[in-house]
């Protein structure tokens, strides 16, 4: 790797203190000649105040090597509100400075009808009036903006503070709608990342700590990503992986999805969750190849788990291996099945409702038929690299109810629809919008039961 990104909050600090060996790693990639620049998702501070904490903890960095979600905020608000806008800004002193120096004016918080968007960052004021003010500008039409959705901030002695996500939450259940998030795990700032070290994704990796935001962000643009977890606590899904297998183990993972190469997809995602505890879930997964006896593997296993790509190659692939109707009656058998993105697709009737391309020019589409909804994963209402009146997933998903009847379930990043015994229920780490033909769509928070038929 000729190039790191290194996340901030729990990778190279906590709080006031720098993790245990963090600047030796830093300092000895400095002296190998790699590239380096340092991505945070801090909602309060911009990268020279971030570059100036790195030098006082002895960490080297030029402010050119530190990347906020502040940097580009102007540039997101131009795009997706119109230059010269008035803003709701709740947050510190230098998200609203962020919002000046990029060409917008603020809004005073007892005139927020006159906004035309709403920023909130993480506000250590926070107060009812203020979500009052929030809410009722993001009600009433103003575009909602955060710089992220994380829910902690990690500090010194293994603690934490409220998180930027949990003010954004709190905004988003009273307002009733979603926010554009401008950080990770958005593509924009790893792009500015690679763009600055002027690297191609595939000469440079991410290390972070967290595995919605820092990990799949990374991957999204094609980053080699590095988990750092320091307590060696399951982040992101394994827990939920875990909690659904209960004492299975032995896990045969389908990388049939993949149009590139299925053997390092294996490697990167065994790695992972192959690792032993506390590292890693301590799975004993499989590689199930379509094409190479794929279901003397399958016999062998306790469980599926079927992994992400081109959906419309993964059915194809299924089909001409003969595995749909195998998988099929395996599942029905009672072996667990988990499905991440293409995964998930095919476990429902028809993968009609696939973010893909039909890259292999598939001609059918009935699926698994594990359920009786079909799926929309990697859901958004909206999407920060869309242009004003884009067609939506919300436009798209009503196009599919004029020709068909079930419903539709979406799972925003990091959301997981668990089935058991016909009943599903929301998990995970994000929401889960529901589509009824006919009928308004609704959103349901981890927890709660799905009012949909498995």
């Amino acid at each position: 790797m000729r190039g790191f990104i290194f996340d901030l909050d729990g990778c190279v600090w906590t709080g006031d203190v720098l993790v245990p060996g963090a600047g030796e790693v830093l300092a000895l990639l400095r002296s190998q000649g790699r590239a380096l620049t340092f991505l945070t998702n801090n909602s309060r501070a911009r990268a020279a105040t971030m570059q100036a904490k790195l030098e006082r903890l002895g960490v080297q960095a030029s402010v050119s090597e530190v990347l906020t979600p502040l940097e580009i905020l102007g540039r997101v608000l131009d795009t997706h509100v119109g230059t010269t806008s008035r803003v709701l800004a709740i947050g510190g002193p230098e998200l609203e400075a962020a919002v000046v120096d990029g060409g917008h004016s603020l809004v005073p918080m007892d005139r927020y009808r006159e906004a035309r968007a709403v920023v909130v960052g993480n506000d250590f004021d926070f107060s009812y009036a203020r979500l009052t003010a929030a809410s009722r500008a993001v009600a009433g039409g103003a575009a909602f903006l955060t710089p992220n959705l994380d829910p902690r901030l990690p500090v010194e002695g293994d603690d934490f503070l409220p998180g930027c996500g949990a003010i954004v939450e709190a905004v988003a259940a009273a307002a009733g709608l979603r926010p554009l998030v401008v950080g990770k795990p958005e593509p924009p700032l790893f792009e500015l990342a690679l763009d600055r070290m002027r690297l191609a994704a595939a000469d440079a990796a991410m290390v972070g700590d967290s595995v919605d935001s820092d990990i799949r962000g990374a991957l999204r643009v094609g980053l080699t990503a590095v988990h750092l977890a320091p307590k060696g606590g399951h982040d992101g899904v394994a827990h939920y992986i875990l909690d659904f297998l209960g004492e299975r183990r032995r896990v045969a993972f389908v990388t049939a999805a993949s149009l590139h190469d299925e053997d390092a997809y294996f490697t990167r995602v065994a790695s992972v969750l192959g690792a032993p505890p506390p590292e890693g879930a301590g799975l004993e997964l499989l590689h199930l190849r379509w094409n190479d006896r794929p279901q003397l593997v399958l016999a062998r296993a306790e469980a599926l788990f079927m992994g992400g790509g081109n959906t419309y190659t993964l059915l194809k692939r299924l089909r001409e291996s003969g595995l749909l109707p195998v998988i099929r009656a395996r599942v029905e058998a009672g072996t667990p099945y988990i499905g991440a993105s293409a995964g998930s697709n095919v476990a429902g009737p028809t993968i009609l409702t696939t973010n893909d391309w039909n890259v292999v020019a598939l001609e059918g589409f009935d699926a698994l038929g594990l359920v009786a909804f079909n799926i929309n994963p990697h859901y958004k209402e909206t999407d920060p690299a869309m242009a004003p009146g884009s067609e939506t997933r919300d436009d798209r998903i009503r196009e599919y109810h004029v020709v068909n009847a079930n419903p539709v379930v979406g799972l925003e990043e990091g959301a997981i629809a668990r089935v058991e015994a016909g009943i599903v229920t929301a998990r995970g780490t994000a929401r889960i919008k529901i589509f009824r033909r006919g009928q308004e769509p609704t959103w349901h928070q981890p927890g709660e039961q799905l009012p949909v038929e498995a």
